[in-house]
């Protein structure tokens, strides 16, 4: 017990609701979790004046809660959660329901405590998580499933390459069966799909493919040309994002 109320007095945690009394203003409720974190009276209001100005909060401090907007009692969530300086922050869905200018305001003052603290997010906004996150855990049903930087579990996901095709005179299949016929090759995961393009002539087609592992792609050539098609092109398709690596974790952990 006593090693656990140490390592607590080194946490600081803001939930997705940030707990406040809403008849204490801002600086009463500074003072009541300086409290209880047993900061020592003489320094009390060293640390809410520095929590404050970390988060902003200098202007509104004699202000009730009820009376700020949805981002400045964020900003008071963090400064309960700092005023005892710990070692370690844990921010939990911590810009839920901002509004995009407040959504950067909270990412910029995450990204400077970044540099004072440890800091571990939880949040289901993969877009949130790659723009703060410099080490990424998956979870899923309590279980860790992936970890790694965004760019290590990039490099770990399924490799996808666009495809330029051609029908020749003497193409012995349509698309739809050249689609279905590359679709059981090994190495080829079942993931095609038709991509308009503008500037294709009405002939040709391109293709996403999407791949066990890199390496794979040899195996669509000899198959392609051998149905009458010309491959025009095989290019890596852009960067995957951390919501596909995510869905494909989950997929292989069911």
């Amino acid at each position: 017990v006593k090693a656990r109320l140490q390592a607590q007095t080194q946490v600081g945690y803001l939930p997705e609701n940030p707990p406040f009394y809403p008849h204490l203003t801002v600086q009463e409720n500074l003072r009541f979790v300086s409290r209880l974190r047993d900061i020592p009276k003489a320094l009390q209001a060293e640390k809410i004046a520095l929590a404050a100005s970390r988060c902003d909060l200098s202007e509104v401090l004699a202000c009730y809660p009820s009376r700020l907007s949805r981002g400045y009692r964020q900003r008071l969530g963090f400064a309960m959660a700092l005023v005892h300086e710990p070692a370690v922050l844990i921010l939990d869905e911590p810009t839920t329901g901002l509004d995009p200018s407040q959504i950067q305001a909270m990412r910029e003052l995450i990204r400077e405590l970044k540099n004072h603290h440890t800091v571990v997010l939880s949040s289901h906004l993969l877009s949130e998580v790659e723009a703060l996150c410099d080490r990424l855990i998956i979870l899923h049903h309590g279980k860790m499933r992936a970890q790694g930087t965004p760019e290590a579990l990039r490099a770990k996901a399924r490799p996808t390459f666009l495809l330029h095709l051609r029908p020749e005179p003497e193409a012995k299949m349509s698309l739809a069966e050249l689609i279905q016929h590359l679709q059981l090759l090994p190495g080829v995961v079942l993931s095609v799909e038709n991509l308009e393009n503008a500037h294709s002539a009405p002939s040709e087609q391109r293709l996403r493919c999407e791949l066990a592992q890199s390496g794979d792609q040899a195996r669509l050539v000899a198959p392609i040309l051998a149905q009458g098609w010309s491959l025009l092109a095989l290019m890596p398709a852009q960067e995957r994002s951390l919501e596909t690596v995510f869905l494909e974790v989950l997929a292989e952990a069911s």
